[in-house]
């Protein structure tokens, strides 16, 4: 629900400045998630699983239910444009407001090369990131960890993915989406050239864990900025509906097959290899 919604309302206020506020949007998620399965953590040990399950659902209806009394969901409701809009404005003596705030229907998008394009990189990357559900695993499947320890490693690949949605989101707007996702590439590819090469138990298995989480940002921060930079936002909510969909897709099959290669070989080895090909495919369909 959060890849899907933060995205859009997103790409409808902010012209510019959008990696910025996806990066925050989605590291407050991370951190809002670690927060609660601490408080889920405690509570089901001092309060019962009951309990502690209506606590959280209580935070959010709490939550949940003013946010979506109070939404604004378009610029337009308000009478104001997006963040930016100004600017391009005053950039281009031809345009005019419609041209900025609005982009493509649905059906337009279609017929563009460039939508099944983002479509193919989307599964592909929905695909690499997968790689992330098998932290834990191949820290102590593949690379010897302890449970403790491999615990530790997935919780620095989170702490990784918060603070590398933010930074993340500013190299977006300062270089531009694809060179964001060439450098998110870049560095998961050279991971996972370094979890081939490294021996089991070693040192820099967290530090590259921590860069995998910062990688993978570019799921979340990158590629909706990519698609509503394409397409604009007339029709965004259809087209990002879609995009998500086919990544959704994408993430369900690469997950079981990550552990199907890792049940039939005992390694990670082919995993990594092919993650690195799928990196590679990402970069091309950018």
């Amino acid at each position: 629900t959060m890849a899907m919604a933060a995205p859009i309302l997103i790409n409808m206020w902010f012209v510019e400045k959008r990696g910025l506020a996806l990066g925050i949007s989605f590291s407050c998620n991370g951190i809002a998630a670690a927060v609660f399965s601490m408080i889920a953590g405690y509570g089901i040990v001092s309060w019962g699983w009951r309990t502690t399950y209506f606590v959280i659902a209580l935070c959010g209806l709490l939550t949940y239910v003013p946010a979506i009394l109070l939404l604004v969901k378009t610029p337009e409701e308000k009478g104001v444009l997006p963040y930016g809009a100004e600017h391009k404005l005053a950039l281009s003596e031809t345009a005019d407001t419609k041209s900025v705030v609005q982009g493509i229907t649905f059906a337009e998008a279609l017929r563009q090369p460039a939508f099944y394009c983002m479509l193919i990189c989307a599964a592909v990357l929905a695909a690499v990131a997968a790689e992330s559900s098998q932290v834990s695993t191949f820290s102590s499947g593949h690379f010897g960890l302890s449970v403790e320890m491999a615990a530790t490693v997935v919780a620095i690949y989170s702490i990784g993915g918060m603070i590398g949605n933010v930074v993340m989101g500013i190299i977006d707007d300062k270089i531009g989406h694809g060179k964001a996702l060439l450098l998110s590439m870049a560095i998961a590819i050279t991971i996972q050239i370094v979890f081939l090469s490294i021996a089991p138990l070693s040192s820099l298995l967290s530090p590259a864990a921590f860069m995998l989480g910062f990688a993978y940002t570019s799921y979340c921060v990158v590629l909706p900025g990519m698609s509503g930079e394409l397409f604009g936002n007339k029709d965004f909510s259809r087209i990002w509906a879609c995009i998500m969909s086919v990544g959704s897709i994408s993430t369900a099959i690469s997950i079981p097959a990550y552990g199907t290669i890792f049940d039939k070989t005992g390694s990670y080895t082919g995993v990594f290899i092919l993650i690195a090909v799928l990196c590679i495919i990402c970069i091309v369909s950018s």
